[in-house]
């Protein structure tokens, strides 16, 4: 059996022969990421409780501009200049920390027209020791797009934007 690098060198070398990409490029981005801070995340669960094995969900809405300086060069974009647009899309991924137990979960599937979308995560059995508690939720929205190459330069941007909630939801057994 080939090892699994060889089919992915092999397999970026022959998109690169066939697209005219470099195979770095071809392999999946030149690694010159530009993350930009543009998007916000508000967060609701859908319930003020979950039990330990129920799927914990939470209503997103993602939106632009961000809150933060989105290029960090140290200029903030001033609250209410740019009504919030919906942003389509973005994939939110969450954690929430239950004690000493960290889950990880998702969405369901990219933010809607309306940049909504529903998070879950699983509350896993490991977190029972730790339950009754609360959850804090970390969340990151962000959105990839194609590489840009152009004369040889290549542009991996990417479109972020992060929510820290502490007391989120509560877990009980």
């Amino acid at each position: 059996m080939k090892k699994p690098w060889v089919l992915l060198l092999t397999a970026g070398l022959l998109a690169g022969s066939v697209t005219g990409l470099s195979p770095a490029q071809a392999a999946g981005g030149c690694g010159a990421r530009q993350a930009l801070g543009t998007l916000t995340i508000e967060m609701k669960p859908l319930k003020k409780s979950f039990k330990i094995g129920q799927w914990a969900e939470m209503a997103v809405t993602v939106t632009r501009p961000g809150p933060q300086d989105p290029a960090g060069v140290g200029v903030g974009m001033p609250p209410g200049v740019v009504p919030p647009q919906p942003v389509e899309g973005a994939v939110v991924n969450a954690g929430a920390a239950i004690g000493g137990a960290y889950l990880a979960g998702t969405i369901k599937k990219p933010t809607d027209a309306n940049g909504k979308g529903i998070v879950r995560v699983l509350l896993e059995k490991h977190a029972k020791p730790f339950a009754p508690a609360a959850a804090d939720v970390n969340m990151y929205a962000y959105i990839n797009y194609p590489v840009i190459s152009e004369a040889g330069t290549c542009v991996d941007p990417e479109e972020f934007g992060t929510l820290y909630r502490e007391d989120a939801f509560s877990v009980k057994l």
